[in-house]
C-alpha cells in the first residue's frame, strides 16, 4: 500500500512541477473569449458603451480617431513555463514559454459600437544557450 501512495505521490508532485506557472496580465475578461463567442457579446450598430463597459470593464486605452470615432483598447496576454525550465542543468541549454495575446478593439460612433475587431495569437518565446 505504500508502494501505491509513494506512487500516487510523485505523479502528482511531477505534474506539479512540469506544468508551470502562468504569467498573466491585462484584462481577465477577454481570457476566454474566441472568435466566436465574441460576435454574441457585442452587436455592431446597437451595442453602447455601456454595455461593453459592462461585459469588459474599463479599457486600457481609450483614443480619439481623426474621423471622429473613439477607440477602446482591451489587451490580455499570459505565458506559461515550459517544464524544461524545471529541468536542472538542462535549463541552461533551452528554456522558454508557451504565450497567448489577446486584443479587441472596439470603434464608438457617439454612443453606439460602430465595428470591433477581436484578434488572438499564440508563439513561444525560447531562451538558453542553444535557442
Amino acid at each position: 500500500m505504500k508502494k501505491i501512495s509513494l506512487i500516487a505521490s510523485s505523479l502528482v508532485l511531477g505534474t506539479v512541477l512540469f506544468t508551470g506557472c502562468a504569467v498573466k496580465t491585462g484584462n481577465d475578461r477577454i481570457e476566454n473569449v474566441t472568435q466566436d463567442n465574441i460576435l454574441n457579446m457585442i452587436e455592431d450598430g446597437k451595442s453602447t458603451k455601456a454595455d461593453v463597459r459592462k461585459t469588459f470593464g474599463e479599457p486600457k486605452n481609450i483614443d480619439f480617431m481623426d474621423n471622429g470615432l473613439e477607440k477602446w483598447e482591451y489587451h490580455h496576454s499570459r505565458s506559461v513555463q515550459k517544464g524544461v525550465n524545471y529541468v536542472p542543468v538542462v535549463n541552461w541549454f533551452v528554456k522558454g514559454t508557451d504565450d497567448t495575446k489577446k486584443t479587441l478593439l472596439v470603434l464608438f460612433e457617439g454612443n453606439i459600437v460602430k465595428t470591433h475587431s477581436f484578434s488572438s495569437s499564440e508563439g513561444e518565446t525560447m531562451g538558453g544557450l542553444v535557442r
